[in-house]
């Protein structure tokens, strides 16, 4: 695997996630199922609530979120992706977004 990347390309279009890049993918996918949420109530999948998914949000944001508040929790969840993604990549657990 490449250093210093979000990803690694690999045979036949696939793309390997390492470490952290885990993290960087789930709270993207989980800022989209927001906004998913407060456009249509759609959730992604039956095995989470709308509630259960702020407080994922909240486990990366440090910030708590009221019921309605899913635009702001997503926004909040893209700045923390964008933060996490400038970080420099080491071994080491993943940085909290500033507060």
């Amino acid at each position: 695997m490449e250093q210093g990347t979000t990803f690694t390309e690999r045979t036949h279009n696939g793309r390997v996630f390492s470490k952290g890049d885990v993290d960087i993918f789930r709270a993207a996918l989980l800022a989209q199922s927001l906004i998913g949420y407060a456009k249509c109530k759609m959730l992604p999948t039956r095995g989470v609530t709308a509630s259960g998914m702020l407080k994922m949000a909240s486990q990366y944001t440090g910030k708590a979120y009221k019921r309605g508040d899913y635009m702001k929790a997503a926004e909040d969840l893209k700045a923390h992706v964008e933060f996490l993604k400038a970080s420099p990549q080491t071994d080491k657990p993943l940085p909290r977004f500033p507060v």
